[in-house]
């Protein structure tokens, strides 16, 4: 039961962010919007008890690697935020083919390739689970979990590029 409950309020957060980043944050607080918020987490709800064991725990096992992933999108966040004013202000000053600007081009690339591939995951999580048919849940959620795994690589490798880029150029030592 409280995974089902972990697994529920995931897809709730899914929900929120996926319409956070699309603009319709106000709408979905009216009264017409939290019906309808309200009625997709029971569609997911029924979806989910209508899984067979063996798809519950991959679902499950879903849900733990997102959850242990999600945390990171804060880390890409923080080393996005020291890299790009910087990478910015070489771009401003036409400062091009050096080590630099190209080690911090890629550590952009990487850091936002791993957030937004999990941004895109959870928002297609969100806006197909319940809509799958039956007959193709079972393929959906392997497909899902093979692609969340993905994600978990490519965010990984953006953090590690990420951190060997703040560290080379001293970046943390330049904001304190």
């Amino acid at each position: 039961m409280k995974q089902l409950f972990i697994v529920l309020a995931s897809i709730a957060f899914c929900t929120f962010q996926s319409c956070k980043s699309s603009g319709q944050e106000a709408a979905k607080h009216s009264p017409e919007g939290h019906k309808a918020s309200q009625a997709q987490e029971e569609n997911t709800f029924k979806t989910y008890n209508q899984l067979d064991s063996a798809d519950k725990l991959v679902f499950n096992r879903m849900m733990e690697i997102h959850d242990s992933i999600m945390p990171k999108l804060s880390e890409i966040k923080r080393m996005q935020n020291l890299i790009n004013p910087i990478f910015k202000e070489q771009k401003k000053k036409q400062i091009t083919g050096d080590a630099m600007t190209d080690d911090m081009r890629a550590a952009m690339s990487d850091l936002n390739r791993g957030e937004n591939s999990m941004w895109e995951w959870m928002h297609d999580l969100d806006e197909h689970f319940d809509l799958v048919p039956a007959a193709e849940k079972k393929a959906f959620i392997r497909s899902s979990y093979a692609r969340l795994l993905g994600v978990q690589s490519t965010m990984a490798e953006g953090i590690s590029v990420g951190k060997m880029v703040i560290k080379k150029y001293k970046l943390d030592d330049a904001k304190k």
